[in-house]
């Protein structure tokens, strides 16, 4: 599954009457959602200053100290990321 599927299909739960399962909606529905979780991507494209700071500071060493932090990899730094911004305040 793509990333872009995989927010498409988090849109529809998020949909105030998901009533049928994702993979049987109509070709026009599941467009509509497609371009929706686009825009949402598209919008993460560009990070934020805490974002930036997680991947930095937490995942590329200048935070680096003691056995408790993570190898760095893509994964540990995106998800890094990912969390910055799911905790940034509106």
């Amino acid at each position: 599954m793509t990333m872009l599927e995989k927010v498409a299909r988090a849109l529809y739960r998020c949909a105030p009457i998901p009533n049928v399962p994702f993979d049987v909606l109509a070709d026009s529905d599941k467009i509509y959602y497609l371009g929706r979780a686009r825009a949402a991507i598209e919008a993460m494209r560009e990070p934020t200053l805490a974002m930036n700071n997680a991947a930095l500071h937490d995942y590329m060493g200048y935070e680096r100290q003691g056995p408790n932090k993570p190898a760095w990899n893509s994964k540990t730094m995106w998800t890094a990321m990912i969390d910055a911004a799911l905790n940034e305040k509106a």
